[in-house]
């Protein structure tokens, strides 16, 4: 224990002496984190929002108005029997209609002009939540078609499709994205020790000379990395949390408004800890790249 408090004094030393190149570093280091911790909230909350606007997926399917009086019957009965679906409603022309004119009151003036009821019968279906699959969806509508009557079947099969696909972008998109991170800041890293090797060549030669043992050499250029490393990334936290506190309430309520959901939500508290984590290891093997790369030189000289 005493030994490891010797080599973080020492690299505590070395980050004091070498100020401006310290704040340098971490500084860019939170950019890139930041930039990467961003787009994984942005993922997030994305996988969030689409659970929870499935969970409350609605089949419509619109009734034919020559259609057979037990159709609506037939239908519910139908969907009923599937565990997948929570609850089943009918609504008449007149329900629809009067629907209508309670959440669009402005628009009753397009009505009037009509003169007759323009919305059809339907019957409304939630679907439960986690069985909203793309799968389930077409199974379920193409059997309400094939009823005779029915008009159409409707469950905002575009929006749907287009929530999968950027879900799908956005998990490749981590992926690349994280491992082009996890490379610039070890290269960031490996760049910026190297430098502080050779600020220290004298002193490093010194201890070559007296007979340190790399291992003894070696532990405070990897401990300033793991320094560096986990302010860089707690830096990139303290930065996205702010730009999320600012500017989630405005999103939230345009994407309530649209889509009818919120629930934007920031990183918890194992998320941060684990990118805390990250950012001292990759600081730390960075570090130990740098200085092996540098012992490997001197063998060859």
């Amino acid at each position: 224990m005493a030994s490891l408090s010797y080599f973080f004094r020492r690299a505590v030393s070395s980050l004091r002496r070498y100020a401006s190149t310290s704040i340098m570093t971490v500084t860019v280091l939170a950019v890139v984190f930041g930039i990467f911790l961003s787009f994984l909230l942005l993922a997030g909350n994305v996988n969030n929002l689409a659970s929870n606007w499935s969970q409350g997926v609605r089949i419509y399917a619109f009734i034919a108005d020559n259609s057979h009086p037990d159709l609506p019957q037939q239908l519910t009965a139908h969907l009923r029997a599937r565990s997948e679906i929570t609850d089943v409603v009918y609504i008449s022309a007149e329900a629809a209609l009067a629907r209508f004119q309670s959440e669009f009151p402005e628009e009753t003036d397009i009505l009037v002009s009509l003169q007759t009821n323009p919305f059809p019968a339907s019957i409304e279906a939630t679907v439960k939540g986690g069985s909203a699959g793309k799968e389930f969806l077409q199974q379920i509508s193409g059997e309400l078609e094939k009823f005779e009557g029915v008009e159409e079947v409707v469950y905002g099969k575009e929006l749907f499709e287009k929530l999968a696909v950027l879900r799908s972008s956005l998990f490749w998109g981590q992926i690349i994205i994280g491992m082009a991170i996890t490379i610039a800041c070890l290269f960031l890293m490996y760049s910026t020790i190297r430098y502080s090797i050779m600020l220290r060549r004298t002193e490093v030669g010194i201890l070559e000379l007296v007979g340190a043992t790399p291992d003894f050499i070696r532990k405070p250029f990897v401990i300033e990395g793991i320094i560096k490393g986990f302010f860089g990334a707690l830096l990139a936290v303290f930065a996205v949390a702010i730009m999320f506190k600012l500017g989630a309430s405005a999103i939230e309520d345009e994407l309530f408004a649209t889509f009818g959901v919120r629930g934007l939500q920031f990183f918890d508290i194992t998320t941060v800890l684990l990118v805390l984590l990250s950012g001292a290891v990759i600081g730390g093997a960075g570090s130990l790249l740098a200085i092996v790369r540098h012992e490997s030189k001197t063998v060859e000289q």
